[in-house]
C-alpha cells in the first residue's frame, strides 16, 4: 500500500500567514496594554485577543495531517504566536468560574 502524505495547501498557508500577521499586530497592542497608564479593560481585552489568536493557531496546526507540514508551520508561523503569548503573560486574565456564595 502506497501512502502519499497530504501537503499544506494554499488556503492553509494563507490562514497561517493571516494569523502570523495578526500576532505581529497584536504585539503592539500588548506593549500598549502593558503601559502603566493603560486601562485595565484594555489590557483584559488585549489578553482575550491573544488567547483567541493562540487557539485559532492551535486549531490550524491540529488540522495538518503531515508531520513535516506541522514542523514547517511551527517554524514559520508559530514563533510569532509563541512570542506573543510570552509577552501577554503579564496581562490580566479574565476570572473563570462562578462567584462564591
Amino acid at each position: 500500500m502506497c501512502y502519499e502524505a497530504a501537503r499544506m495547501d494554499e488556503s492553509q498557508r494563507g490562514a497561517f500567514q493571516a494569523i502570523a500577521e495578526e500576532a505581529e499586530h497584536l504585539g503592539d497592542e500588548v506593549e500598549a496594554a502593558l503601559d502603566e497608564l493603560a486601562a485595565f479593560s484594555y489590557a483584559l481585552e488585549t489578553r482575550r485577543k491573544v488567547e483567541d489568536v493562540s487557539s485559532r493557531y492551535r486549531a490550524l496546526v491540529n488540522e495538518l495531517v503531515d508531520e513535516k507540514d506541522r514542523l514547517l508551520a511551527e517554524r514559520s508561523f508559530g514563533r510569532r504566536v509563541v512570542d506573543l503569548q510570552k509577552m501577554a503573560t503579564r496581562l490580566p486574565r479574565a476570572l473563570a468560574g462562578q462567584p462564591a456564595e
